[in-house]
């Protein structure tokens, strides 16, 4: 019961120190429960990763180039030859959409 108090006094005093800098309430308690969910605990893991098996992405961990590296896999990339008049499909990027055409050249 000890610890469920101790949360709400914390809580409430991030809310009230919040308050003093901005109205918006709604967002205060957002960054309050980003950071919470992403601190350690007595476990040695935070919540985000004990639910997730990994940490919520923030802008701290977005600033470290090493985390994000580690965490997206990337597929290598297959070379393939075309031959002509071959039907193929290409991704526009803009318009997000998929276009037929054949291999001219």
């Amino acid at each position: 019961n000890g610890l469920a108090e101790r949360a709400v006094q914390t809580f409430k005093k991030a809310v009230e120190k919040g308050l003093r800098k901005e109205n918006d309430t709604e967002l205060i308690v957002a960054r309050w429960l980003l950071h919470y969910r992403n601190t350690p605990s007595g476990g040695g893991e935070s919540p985000a990763v004990k639910m997730f098996g990994r940490p919520t992405r923030t802008l701290l961990s977005l600033l470290d180039p090493l985390a994000v590296d580690q965490k997206i896999k990337v597929q290598p990339e297959v070379e393939r030859e075309f031959l002509i008049g071959e039907r193929v499909r290409v991704w526009d990027v803009r318009n997000k959409k998929w276009y037929l055409g054949r291999v001219l050249a």
